[in-house]
């Protein structure tokens, strides 16, 4: 039983920021903030019960205040950081870069598909904070690079894929995590350098846990989990390549030329910044001793085990 006492104190004390702990329903569903230290941690239903039971903390129940702002047009934007919230995870996809244009005979080479990086960030409630969506890239004879995407301009950053030169047949390279910032950092699939008659695909943008696929032939490079894919190579006689079915933060196939006009690269997808924070402000406060019922329910050590679910049990 110490043994549990001491576990259970060490995640409240050590915790850093607000964790969110799964159990049963003591407080109806609704969060339930401990005190510990002089610092506020947020837990949930039986756990809360139990823990309160066995040490006498204080508690505060309140009801959950997360928020998430997805941007995923390119462009320049205004976030506000909410009262009571003081931070904020951002993920961030860059954009993907053009398959390559064709206006002598030939193919276009894939363009790369964006980075991914992702941070938990330390902000202050009422503040404003720059976020920025890459640009799409554009093939042509001065082609665009896939745009980075950022937050706070320089706090996580996750560069964009490359464009393939015009009457090139080799393949632009994805966004890298050596050039992005963040705690977590992916790298975007390259463009397929094609030695053929086709176009190559692009690659696909980097997902929220692993780099992206490279293209390996005409096709686009599949989406990995969270990415986005990259647009097909064209197949026909003078033909463009393809844009990305979806985002974020795919590459553009490549087009072909076979013996008249300028056959453009495919567009790669624009990137994106997801946002999402937590309210970890108190609404009030109660004491349950040792032994007490809470809604009628008493608990117990053993309850708490048997409750232990989630995404942040007890070890």
């Amino acid at each position: 039983m110490q043994t549990l006492i001491t576990k259970m104190t060490r995640k409240l004390r050590d915790a850093m920021t607000c964790r969110t702990y799964h159990g049963g329903s003591a407080f109806m569903g609704k969060d339930v903030h401990a005190r510990a230290g002089g610092t506020w941690r947020v837990v949930r239903g039986t756990f809360v019960a139990v823990v309160t039971m066995v040490l006498g903390l204080v508690v505060s129940v309140v009801n959950s205040q997360a928020g998430t702002q997805t941007y995923n047009s390119a462009g320049t934007f205004s976030w506000t950081a909410p009262a009571g919230v003081t931070s904020v995870t951002v993920e961030a996809w860059g954009g993907g870069g053009a398959g390559g244009e064709r206006s002598s005979n030939g193919v276009g080479g894939g363009g790369g598909g964006g980075a991914y990086a992702r941070s938990t960030v330390a902000i202050t409630p009422g503040n404003s904070y720059q976020v920025v969506v890459g640009a799409a890239g554009v093939s042509g004879a001065s082609p665009t690079n896939g745009g980075n995407s950022t937050f706070n301009t320089t706090t996580v950053v996750a560069e964009g894929g490359k464009s393939v030169p015009q009457n090139s047949a080799t393949g632009g390279s994805g966004g890298l995590a050596a050039n992005s910032t963040g705690t977590v950092k992916y790298n975007g699939g390259n463009g397929y350098t094609t030695p053929g008659t086709n176009g190559g695909g692009g690659g696909s943008s980097a997902g929220t846990g692993s780099a992206g696929t490279s293209a390996s032939g005409s096709a686009g490079a599949a989406a990995v989990s969270g990415g986005g894919p990259g647009g097909a190579g064209a197949t026909s006689n003078n033909s463009s390549g393809s844009a990305p079915a979806s985002g974020p933060g795919g590459g553009g196939g490549g087009g072909r030329r076979d013996w008249s006009g300028t056959q453009s690269g495919g567009a790669g997808w624009a990137g994106s910044v997801v946002l999402t924070w937590v309210d970890c402000t108190p609404a009030g406060s109660i004491t349950i001793n040792a032994g007490q019922s809470v809604n009628g329910n008493p608990y117990s050590a053993s309850s708490l085990i048997s409750s232990q679910s989630g995404v942040n049990t007890i070890e």
